[in-house]
């Protein structure tokens, strides 16, 4: 049942990884290990790591997304960009701005272009490391776009 949920697991392990299973070899493209560290090279350790671990995954999936939503395109950068050009463009003193920025309008600015990376389907069973994880199945999105398909995503999961 796990294998229909999470397409990218096959029989044999991982459809990414080149690997067959013998512990000597990379765990990613099955090239002789060295050592005993499971891994050919630091760069196939952090490919792995990219698709398979939590938190190597959230930050490859931002960088991969510039931090933007894959939505609409909003980000925090867009929270800067729009505090330059109210500077830019409204006269205020330096107290009117620091009120605006410390303001709950502000805030809620922020918040409404601040992302987070989730997952096209949610994990069955946790976030831990897993095929789950993979980059094609990660997805950037802003608040606004989280909510406006939240429940379209818990259908998927019903």
């Amino acid at each position: 049942m796990l294998l229909q949920l999470v397409p990218d697991v096959t029989l044999d392990g991982c459809a990414l990884s080149g690997w067959h299973g013998d512990p000597a070899r990379c765990r990613w493209c099955d090239a002789p290990a060295r050592g005993a560290t499971g891994w050919c090279s630091l760069a196939c350790e952090d490919l792995y790591r990219a698709e398979h671990d939590w938190g190597a995954a959230h930050t490859a999936a931002l960088i991969r997304d510039n931090e933007r939503c894959t939505d609409c395109g909003h980000g925090p950068v867009s929270a800067a960009e729009a505090r330059l050009l109210i500077r830019a463009f409204i006269p205020m003193t330096h107290e009117q701005a620091a009120e605006l920025w410390r303001s709950q309008e502000w805030l809620a600015l922020q918040l409404a272009f601040s992302v987070d990376v989730v997952h096209r389907m949610p994990p069955v069973q946790s976030y831990r490391s897993g095929c789950h994880n993979h980059q094609r199945g990660l997805v950037t999105l802003c608040r606004r776009c989280q909510d406006r398909t939240r429940s379209s995503i818990d259908l998927r999961t019903a």
